[in-house]
């Protein structure tokens, strides 16, 4: 049928947990957790020192954002993808129940089970 939408909910779940364990994986190298540097002692001329410091500075706490909003994101998708999954079974089950239900009433019931079937 057009408009169909075939989910792997295994595949889901599976990705929804590799997404969350990968942030167990501490992100963060040591080098850049740390606070402000400080000015260069004994290096380079005050001018230089004060502005390679300042961009140091400024792009360690630019690389403490992305890394944080990648934390932030990788739940967010995870959780979305658990949910898809969760709601994929859902449907299923409602298609499941709704099926029956009309075969139900339609032909007076599920058939018996042939006994050639049973063991």
């Amino acid at each position: 049928m057009s408009g169909d939408i075939d989910g792997d909910t295994d595949a889901m779940r599976e990705f929804s947990r590799n997404l969350l364990g990968s942030l167990e994986v501490d992100p963060v190298s040591p080098a850049a957790r740390r606070t402000d540097a400080v000015p260069c002692a004994g290096g380079l001329g005050a001018p230089w020192c004060d502005d390679l410091t300042h961009e140091d500075n400024a792009s360690t706490a630019a690389l403490h954002q992305f890394i944080t909003q990648v934390e932030q994101g990788f739940k967010l998708y995870s959780a979305f993808v658990h949910r898809t999954a969760a709601e994929y079974v859902g449907a299923d089950e409602l298609a499941r129940a709704q099926f029956l239900a009309a075969l139900d009433s339609d032909h007076g019931g599920a058939p018996a089970t042939d006994t050639r079937l049973e063991r």
